[in-house]
C-alpha cells in the first residue's frame, strides 16, 4: 500500500541581510490497501488538519499494479543530495517520500525534486499516487 511517512520538514532560510528564517510544515497522505486516505497538512496546503477519506480498494490494487509495472521496486532508495543517483542539485525544491508494501516487498523511495538525476517516471508515480488518492482537496494542487 503506498504511503508517505508522516514527517515534519524545518528549513532554514538565510537572507541577503544575515537573518534566518525558519520554515516548519508537515503534510503527509497515507493511503492503506482498504481505501483509507489519512491526511495531515500543516503551512503551504489549502486544508490544514487532519482529515479521511476512502477510495475504492480496487483503485489502490490498480495503483500498486502500476507502480510494480512501473519499475518502483527496482528505483534506488534515495534521490537527494549527495546520494549516488543525483547527479546535480538544486535547492528549495520539495522532497516526496513514498512507501509502498505489496507481496511481501517493502520499499521507500526518497526523493528531493532538487535533484536532477531522478529518473521521470518517478515524478510520474508521485502523481499517480496524488490523484488515486484525491489529495488535491487538501493541497489545491
Amino acid at each position: 500500500m503506498p504511503s508517505a511517512p508522516r514527517e515534519t520538514a524545518l528549513t532554514s532560510n538565510y537572507r541577503k541581510d544575515g537573518n534566518t528564517i525558519s520554515c516548519e510544515w508537515y503534510h503527509s497522505a497515507l493511503l492503506d490497501g482498504d481505501g483509507k486516505v489519512d491526511f495531515v497538512g500543516t503551512r503551504f496546503v489549502s486544508r490544514e488538519g487532519a482529515d479521511t477519506s476512502r477510495v475504492a480498494a480496487d483503485e489502490v490494487g490498480r495503483l500498486v499494479d502500476s507502480l510494480e509495472a512501473a519499475g518502483y521496486f527496482a528505483l534506488a532508495d534515495q534521490y537527494v543530495p549527495d546520494s549516488p543517483a543525483c547527479s546535480r542539485y538544486a535547492t528549495d525544491a520539495p522532497t516526496v517520500t513514498i512507501s509502498v508494501q505489496s507481496k511481501g516487498r517493502s520499499k521507500t523511495v526518497r526523493h528531493d525534486h532538487g535533484c536532477v538525476g531522478a529518473p521521470v517516471a518517478l515524478t510520474g508515480m508521485e502523481r499517480l499516487i496524488d490523484s488515486v488518492a484525491g489529495t488535491v482537496r487538501w493541497t489545491g494542487r
